[in-house]
């Protein structure tokens, strides 16, 4: 049976109240998806949302790049200033950033984030300076374009 470290509890259950389904709690903390639904249910008193994760990278470009590049800049300095961190906590720290601000405009649920980050460590995603104002902005791998300009510069 899997042991659940104070820690790792304490992780989860600010992954839940950050809006976190089970799927990506199991996959976050080395948990069994079962004791990940538990564990969600236990905590906000209701079933994790179920169905597939979001995966795909192209979400995060086009009109959600702006705040993709965001979270992605926050998850990078995270990275920097919290080495030591496990990878989800870095994630709550970078997306609770994020939430603050961008308040009620914020347009990437937890698990996305949590995709964003596996995106960029897989490098399907990275971040590149505008030739402009050197802002990092993200790209793909995948579809290859050369963005060189942010969309702030571009217009």
């Amino acid at each position: 049976m899997e042991q659940l470290n104070h820690q790792k509890y304490k992780i989860a259950e600010r992954m839940i109240y950050a809006g976190a389904r089970s799927p990506t709690i199991a996959q976050a903390l080395g948990l069994s998806i079962a004791r990940a639904r538990k564990m969600h249910k236990f905590i906000s008193n209701r079933s994790s949302t179920s169905g597939q994760s979001p995966w795909d990278a192209k979400f995060f470009l086009g009109p959600m790049v702006m705040q993709s590049s965001a979270f992605a800049n926050l998850f990078d300095k995270v990275c920097t200033t919290h080495p030591d961190d496990m990878e989800a906590e870095r994630v709550l720290r970078a997306y609770i950033s994020y939430i603050l601000i961008y308040g009620s405009n914020a347009q990437i649920p937890f698990d996305r984030a949590w995709n964003l980050t596996i995106h960029m460590r897989t490098k399907k995603l990275k971040l590149v300076p505008c030739r402009c104002c050197s802002m990092k902005v993200i790209v793909s791998q995948l579809y290859p374009r050369d963005i060189t300009i942010c969309p702030i510069c571009d217009q």
